[in-house]
């Protein structure tokens, strides 16, 4: 289940949200440690299983009818179990929280949270899926309306984490389409290819990254290849050579400098100091 063509938007409390994302998903392997931009929210919902998610550096133990909710920069990845696996929901959404009450901007900006599900959300979040796989006559309208009362059961009963101020794209598909690209293409795409599948010039994808992630490209796509390369250094086995050439480095050598000059340790250090079983 996925959605991106088709943005949904609605207005919840004075709060504009874009629904750019919307999936439901079985994990058996860890998925990538990651984080999203200015004015980001993403929602997860355990359906089945159950695992571990990491949010900033902590790790927290999560199973069916367990939520997690990221903003802003949090990072985040989650590592399944090896025997139930991991089935979970996401929502990815993008915010402008200008003209909501200064309680409810506290409340989104970059909220950080893991509680259980007591309003029985899991009902919710069947019935969206639902709505998108049949595409009945009304089925946007029913789909926000059946966000608007997860909203509210998540706002009522939790609250979240803060961090500073937010700043609303025009686009508000790009957050979540530059950041699927440096997640999955960080060893090839190019500035100008990037520009061209996101209808950006080169000069205004330049300021838009600075705008939202206060980083250029080149240290976004440098971002994405040591995330990757500690990835796997954390949750494989893989030869150091091999995560070289896999983080598209032409020598171990060069790969270890690189690697050290980000992550102030060598490969080996960090593997020793950071693996996961």
């Amino acid at each position: 289940m996925f959605v991106a063509d088709e943005i949904i938007e609605f207005e919840f409390e004075h709060i504009k949200f874009s629904l750019s994302d919307f999936r439901l998903q079985t994990l058996t392997l860890p998925y990538p440690l990651h984080y999203h931009g200015k004015n980001t929210l993403e929602i997860h919902f355990v359906k089945d299983g159950s695992g571990q998610v990491i949010l900033e550096e902590k790790t927290y133990d999560v199973k069916a009818n367990y939520f997690y909710i990221v903003g802003s920069f949090i990072t985040h990845g989650q590592i399944p179990d090896k025997v139930s696996g991991m089935e979970k929901y996401s929502i990815y959404f993008t915010i402008d929280t200008s003209m909501a009450s200064l309680e409810l901007q506290e409340l989104l900006r970059g909220p950080i949270a893991v509680f259980y599900d007591k309003y029985d959300c899991a009902d919710v979040f069947n019935k969206i899926q639902s709505e998108f796989s049949q595409k009945n006559i009304g089925y946007k309208q029913l789909i926000i309306s059946y966000i608007q009362e997860l909203l509210i059961k998540i706002i009522r009963g939790h609250s979240m984490l803060s961090r500073d101020n937010i700043y609303l794209s025009n686009n508000e598909n790009t957050h979540f389409e530059l950041e699927k690209i440096f997640l999955n293409e960080f060893k090839t795409i190019t500035l100008t290819d990037m520009a061209k599948r996101l209808n950006f010039s080169e000069r205004e994808l330049q300021k838009y990254f600075k705008k939202n992630y206060s980083k250029t490209f080149n240290e976004l796509k440098l971002e994405a290849r040591m995330q990757y390369a500690a990835n796997q250094l954390i949750f494989t086995d893989k030869p150091i050579a091999t995560i070289s050439l896999d983080t598209g480095y032409s020598s171990t050598e060069h790969f270890s400098y690189a690697f050290k000059q980000y992550h102030e340790l060598t490969p080996l250090k960090f593997r020793k100091a950071h693996k996961r079983d």
